[in-house]
């Protein structure tokens, strides 16, 4: 038995490396909160009825191993193989081996080692082959124990970049424009810096640089001292976590795009996603929303007796405080109700929201851009990386 044993944990050791490098790959995702493996877990082991029936044979077999450690291979095989979508590099969000992966990877990797340790000192090579099945299934676990001990240190190293960010956020004193939305907020970044960028020196947060740190290293590698503007997409995976990040780069302009079910499973209610959305408005002197969305709607209606200067705009309303039309030869834009000109450009070549680019008229308008300026910039709106393009698989299709 000592050799098919033997066997046997090396296929449970293998089947560990893959579940953790799943899992760590969801906590890169979900921006290292812990809980969020097992959370997703959770949701993924119950995806399909395949997905259910392997983690019931890994349980059973992870069971079975502690009087019969050959039923290990069913774990093994099991965690190794399912989730069966949830691919270990996936395709729309790949693992990148950042620092803070690679140390997270080591801690959860040694929290495996003294797994595997302990069951070999109380067992032997079988008591090892025990605890590697139980591993391979409680792969989710052992990554949230890891986040949960790293996070201390990660915040640490975090806070010292966001100092410097602060610092030099002082010298240079641009204007912080902040978007955030369920939906459309890194196209509408992108359409804010296009516009502004035609008489303002603009920097845009690159790619979905949207929380705490990314926004400390958009600040610190591309905030140059004649930087006049700097749009700053802000992202949020809970409540609290927008205010924070608003506490040390407080936007003069918040905008918001849209209130929807993305992410709806971490918010619980659309309710709770506005009021996390929201927290982007505090400190800002102008707020721009999104009319066209019902609940923005409410929240501009309840923030109209503040101080703060409130622009709604629209796609669809003529009667909005900005609004984006499409018309036959284009689209047109009417502030306060006027018309204001139009940009002629192809039906194609429209924004697919035209709410977005509301929004970003908006941002423009009070940043002092002109109309007609504005105008000329609207009729060659960039398309958004990754956003509406089409991809060929490796089978062609």
């Amino acid at each position: 038995m000592t050799v098919v044993d033997a066997l046997v944990l090396a296929a449970g050791v293998a089947a560990i490396g893959l579940a953790l490098l799943r899992w760590l790959r969801v906590a890169q995702r979900e921006h290292y909160l812990p809980g969020s493996a097992a959370r997703f877990a959770s949701r993924w082991w119950a995806r399909t009825p395949v997905d259910t029936a392997c983690f019931v044979l890994g349980c059973a077999g992870a069971v079975a191993s502690a009087w019969f450690p050959p039923a290990a291979v069913l774990t093994a095989a099991a965690t190794g193989a399912a989730p069966i979508h949830l691919k270990v590099r996936g395709r729309t969000s790949r693992l990148s081996w950042t620092r803070r992966l690679t140390t997270l990877g080591g801690v959860a990797g040694t929290i495996g080692l003294l797994g595997l340790a302990a069951g070999s000192l109380v067992g032997g090579l079988k008591g090892a082959v025990f605890a590697s099945a139980l591993l391979a299934v409680l792969a989710p676990i052992v990554v949230d124990v890891a986040l949960g001990l790293t996070r201390p240190i990660e915040d640490r190293l975090s806070d010292k970049f966001v100092r410097r960010a602060v610092a030099r956020l002082q010298r240079v004193k641009p204007v912080i424009v902040a978007v955030t939305g369920s939906y459309g907020k890194t196209t509408t970044k992108g359409y804010i810096a296009h516009i502004a960028g035609a008489n303002r020196d603009t920097v845009a947060s690159p790619a979905s640089y949207n929380n705490k740190n990314g926004l400390a290293r958009t600040v610190n590698e591309h905030l140059g001292p004649a930087t006049e503007v700097l749009v700053a997409e802000m992202g949020t995976y809970g409540p609290g976590e927008i205010a924070e990040m608003c506490e040390w780069m407080m936007p003069a302009i918040a905008v918001i795009t849209a209130i929807g079910p993305a992410h709806l499973e971490r918010f619980k209610s659309l309710d709770r996603t506005l009021a996390a959305k929201a927290e982007i408005t505090k400190y800002a002197h102008v707020v721009v929303l999104n009319v066209d969305d019902t609940r923005l709607a409410s929240l501009a209606e309840s923030l109209a007796s503040s101080t703060q200067h409130i622009v709604r705009v629209s796609g669809s309303d003529p009667n909005a405080d900005v609004a984006i039309l499409a018309v036959p030869d284009g689209i047109e834009l009417r502030v306060g109700g006027k018309r204001q000109g139009l940009a002629a450009i192809g039906a194609a070549a429209r924004p697919t929201a035209l709410s977005n680019a509301a929004c970003a008229v908006a941002v423009a308008l009070e940043l002092g851009l002109p109309a007609q300026a504005i105008l000329a910039r609207l009729a060659n709106l960039p398309l958004p990386p990754n956003r509406l393009q089409k991809y060929a698989a490796e089978k062609g299709y």
